[in-house]
């Protein structure tokens, strides 16, 4: 009983941290197979049990998620310490994300009982109740999840949310085949004010249930553009701190393509920066978690389902977004590359839509199609402009003071007297290879100058020069520590 009380101990004390974990064969979405995520301090859990069935011994094993309450631990505790003889079994992680997945419970066989035998029936019973509990816990809560959305009660099912604008944004899927239903969500988003407004689509701010969200609308020509991006943000495990929040997609009673997100007020990195300076440490946070995330995106997980490698294929700074940490996160995946994907349809167009942030190999017609490195040393390339581009309203370092707002190679076409073009972009970037202005002061500061041979190397010509997204983050990380450990000294 000591080492139950000290379990509650370590409960108490526990860092609030969310973990993934894989469920089957029932997750909250509602597929047999797939991820759930805990809350603040929640767990993973794997339960096996032995049956017989038809004369045959059979293991069911379930995996899913615990809420973060002191039931769970009597869940993860009692009833795999107190049932050792009933041929079932608990064990419960929160190490790592998925860490249940390679839990096996001891499950011995079902022992016979003999009124002979010493039993003590008070354990016994005690234990009964305590099972009996958590089960009907764990019951009431996904009842209440099932009724408290039951009027949005579409093809897969939503979790709970807690906070629309962070990472619990709750995921919606889409169907054709059940689309009168996923208009319910349409109808109950108050639309507020258009934030933006491009060639195909326009974004709205609304209110869906007392919480703010964007809300993207696709004109009637760029449905393959719309499908590609709600394809892309319901690829399995597609989950990121800095990866844009998705909730649903829908089509409205007027044709209209919808995919609605978490809002963030701050807007995109380009609107920031134009308005807005940037110390030494907020420099770092934006692009190691940037940096983070494009790796994630560019990664093949294995697991109960695979998550493909992905390029984003549209990075600059109009599609990133600043967070309200003032971390940024990736959005606009209309023209993102699924790897797992063998497409006959050449109507997208995987280019980058700001002709400034196209790799050379893209403006020399060099760029290769067919091979998932050449999408991924372009997406590289990007990334180090937006390097730059934060770096250039960095005003902390060695006393930097009245910087002013540049999108990457604007000077330099004014320098030269050229426009904006394809053409244009070519002259300055393949045939004189030049890159943006680097800021001498830059060099002088520790961390900006290892920021700056990071720059050189992703913006190089060739692009088999270029880091790869992992030598990206890694170093970056490394740029982070060094920064935080000179703050304590």
């Amino acid at each position: 009983m000591d080492n139950l009380f000290d379990d509650f101990a370590k409960f108490g004390a526990a860092s609030e941290k969310k973990v993934s974990c894989f469920c089957a064969p029932l997750c909250p979405n509602g597929e047999s197979r797939g991820t759930c995520e805990t809350k603040p301090g929640g767990k993973c859990f794997t339960a096996t049990e032995k049956i017989i069935e038809y004369g045959n011994e059979k293991l069911n094993v379930e995996y899913g998620c615990l809420p973060p309450d002191a039931m769970s631990l009597l869940q993860c505790n009692i009833v795999a310490k107190v049932h050792n003889n009933t041929g079932k079994g608990v064990e419960c992680c929160n190490t790592h994300d998925y860490c249940n997945n390679f839990l096996l419970p001891s499950t011995p066989h079902a022992k016979s009982t003999d009124r002979s035998t010493n039993i003590n029936l008070h354990i016994f019973l005690a234990s009964t109740v305590i099972s009996l509990i958590g089960v009907i816990i764990i019951v009431i809560y996904f009842i209440k999840k099932k009724l408290r959305y039951e009027e949005v009660d579409l093809e897969n099912g939503i979790p709970e949310v807690e906070n629309i604008t962070g990472r619990e944004a709750v995921v919606v899927s889409f169907s054709v085949e059940n689309s009168w239903r996923t208009r319910t969500i349409i109808h109950d988003i108050e639309f507020d004010t258009q934030i933006a407004k491009g060639k195909f689509t326009e974004i709205w701010r609304g209110t869906w249930r007392g919480d703010p969200v964007a809300i993207k609308i696709y004109n009637k020509d760029a449905e393959k553009e719309w499908k590609n991006e709600v394809d892309i943000f319901q690829t399995p495990l597609l989950k990121h701190d800095c990866i844009l929040a998705y909730i649903a997609s829908t089509i409205s009673d007027d044709k209209k393509m919808h995919i609605i997100t978490a809002y963030h007020s701050a807007g995109s990195l380009r609107r920031f920066l134009n308005t807005n300076t940037v110390n030494q440490s907020e420099l770092i946070q934006m692009i190691t978690g940037l940096a983070s995330a494009l790796n994630f995106l560019h990664m093949e997980m294995l697991a109960l389902k695979t998550k493909p490698r992905v390029a984003h294929n549209n990075i600059n700074s109009s599609s990133i977004l600043v967070m309200e940490n003032k971390r940024c996160c990736f959005s606009d995946l209309s023209q993102a590359k699924n790897f797992s994907v063998v497409s006959k349809d050449n109507s997208i167009e995987y280019m980058n839509s700001d002709i400034r942030y196209l790799a050379p190999e893209y403006l020399n017609k060099s760029f290769d199609p067919l091979t998932d490195e050449s999408f991924m040393k372009a997406d590289i390339y990007s990334f180090s402009l937006i390097i730059w581009e934060i770096m250039n309203r960095c005003e902390d370092a060695l006393g930097i003071v009245n910087t002013t707002y540049t999108i990457p190679y604007d000077d330099e076409l004014k320098s030269n007297n050229l426009e904006l073009s394809l053409n244009s972009m070519q002259e300055i970037v393949v045939s004189r290879n030049i890159r943006p202005h680097i800021n001498s002061e830059w060099a002088q500061n520790v961390g900006l100058k290892e920021l700056i041979k990071i720059m050189l190397e992703c913006w190089n010509q060739d692009s088999s020069v270029r880091f790869t997204s992992l030598r990206l983050k890694k170093n970056i990380l490394k740029i982070e520590r060094q920064n935080c450990e000179r703050k304590t000294d």
